[in-house]
């Protein structure tokens, strides 16, 4: 077998070393030897101290040095890697992606020309790093029907968010991400909620048979929370995380990325700093939870290799593409959420008053500071923050009942 890797930064170097490092183990699972043949990087000078015969910076000498069996994609952006990325599937060679934001933009397109061409089109490891995720619904729920999917998607977010919970401004709290490596230099993506967005498309193409347009899921970011929120919220035994969530009915999608409030006895208010979680709902099974590491270079490394593997594994047993039971005949629905929370801080009460009284107020909160209220979602946009309230055991709804 003849492997291609594009790109040697930090994933694609840990595909190539978990390749070289679990040869024989690989070898034994999926029934042949292979040959990691060349790797095509922008700068060959950079990698003088590695097996140097193996590297080129010319996509022509990449593409045209052989035959490749499947070749990695381990590069950032979409233009170029959609480019290469099509070019190998219309000769039928198998093609496995950790590009989270490709996949989203153009994976449909990308999956047809693989079917058309008998090649594989594989991206397990775009989303949530270690968890096996995707696995789950190519290999295990294959005909549960799963009503909805919620989880914590973005491990930047969700550090940025937990340093905040401990007392960190969100300025502090971004820098020293950075400073770890958690946060790109420019953070918008996984602060403004793409990153979050991107991996939803992905979830809903995978449970659900249906490939998402990214601008057609509800998007709010972190950037507009301070001190004064994630206080207010510790003073209800709340916590914020931005959360990822699907819902689907017979027909559609409701989707949405933003911050929400969950309360402590949520089984994602545990999922703190770097990980990611996912949880799905059904009828058929309750609630499953799926938490690990979102990113990092093995992590990722490793589940690009599980992929292929996995693949080389089954793939003379079960079909490549597969319409799943929970198919939609329709795309994403407008969102709505059961309960909203908004925050009005002192001396601001005259601003949110109009939109109180159209709504149905469940509760109403003193906090320092000012005042939190939780009320039923309003048809249209308000000028101020709202956060869904996500709760497992309806305590809000018990309580207006037992105080009425």
């Amino acid at each position: 077998m003849k492997i291609g890797l594009i790109g040697y930064g930090t994933v694609g170097s840990g595909v190539y070393e978990r390749l070289i490092g679990s040869r024989e183990q690989i070898e034994s699972i999926i029934g042949e030897k292979f040959e990691i043949v060349r790797i095509l990087v922008k700068n060959v000078e950079k990698y003088k101290d590695v097996n140097s015969s193996l590297f080129t910076s010319s996509w022509d000498t990449f593409f045209n040095t052989d035959k490749y069996d499947i070749v990695f994609e381990a590069i950032n952006g979409t233009e170029l890697t959609r480019t290469y990325t099509k070019a190998l599937l219309k000769q039928g060679t198998s093609v496995i992606s950790a590009n989270k934001k490709l996949v989203a933009l153009h994976g449909e397109e990308l999956e047809q020309l693989a079917f058309e061409n008998q090649a594989y089109y594989g991206w397990d490891a775009a989303v949530c790093g270690a968890i096996p995720i995707v696995n789950v619904f190519k290999s295990v729920l294959l005909t549960t029907n799963v009503q909805s999917i919620a989880g914590i998607l973005n491990g930047t977010s969700n550090y940025i968010l937990t340093k905040m919970s401990e007392g960190s401004t969100y300025e502090a709290a971004l820098e020293e991400a950075q400073k770890l490596g958690y946060a790109e230099e420019d953070p918008t993506s996984d602060v403004e909620g793409w990153d979050a967005v991107y991996k939803l498309c992905l979830l809903a193409r995978q449970c659900y048979d249906q490939w998402v347009c990214p601008d057609d899921i509800d998007r709010v970011g972190i950037s507009h929370i301070d001190q004064w929120h994630i206080q207010a919220a510790k003073e209800l035994n709340l916590s914020f995380k931005l959360i990822a969530k699907l819902e689907s009915d017979a027909t559609s999608l409701k989707g949405f990325v933003k911050p929400a409030l969950i309360d402590q006895e949520h089984s994602l208010a545990p999922i703190r700093g770097v990980l990611n979680a996912v949880t799905l709902e059904g009828k058929d099974m309750e609630r499953l939870i799926f938490a690990g590491p979102g990113a990092g270079k093995e992590t990722t490394a490793n589940s690009v290799v599980e992929d292929f593997v996995f693949h080389e594994q089954q793939k003379h047993v079960i079909p490549r593409f597969t319409n799943r039971l929970t198919k939609l005949e329709e795309g994403i629905a407008d969102n709505v959420t059961t309960q909203e929370v908004w925050f009005c801080k002192e001396n601001h009460e005259s601003k949110i008053q109009p939109y109180l009284d159209k709504t149905t107020v469940w509760r109403e909160h003193e906090v320092k500071g000012g005042k939190v209220f939780v009320v039923t979602p309003l048809p249209f946009a308000t000028p101020f923050h709202t956060f869904p309230l996500l709760t497992e055991m309806e305590q809000l709804k018990e309580t207006v009942q037992n105080e009425s």
